[in-house]
């Protein structure tokens, strides 16, 4: 992945509830930070780290509430403990009790 010098802005539609969906920019080599927000007011928003395709549990996953949000503090592409890219280990999303957007923010700095 290319290192980017700023933020990115990805969104990514849950559009089946139940079957969740990986974003479809990948997170920079050079991404620290990742923030998450939930302008539903209706629908939580359930993250977690695999392979997209089945739903997501509240019980085992990071959960965004409604008009809520979240940090998850990475670390660039040399920190971090696993490849946030690779098909099993990419941030996936699911939503309860209908489709929602997604609002994902990527925090990149200089150092990869």
């Amino acid at each position: 992945m290319a290192v980017n010098f700023g933020t990115i802005l990805s969104t990514g539609v849950v559009t089946v509830v139940g079957t969740s969906a990986a974003l479809p920019v990948d997170v920079p080599d050079n991404c620290h930070t990742i923030l998450i927000t939930n302008l539903d007011t209706a629908n939580t928003i359930y993250v977690q780290q695999g392979a997209a395709g089945g739903a997501l549990a509240a019980t085992s996953s990071l959960v965004v509430p409604t008009s809520g949000s979240a940090t998850i503090v990475c670390g660039t592409l040399t920190q971090r403990p696993a490849d946030l890219n690779a098909a099993a280990s990419r941030l996936i999303f699911d939503s309860n009790p209908a489709a929602t957007t997604v609002y994902v923010t990527y925090v990149c700095g200089i150092e990869v």
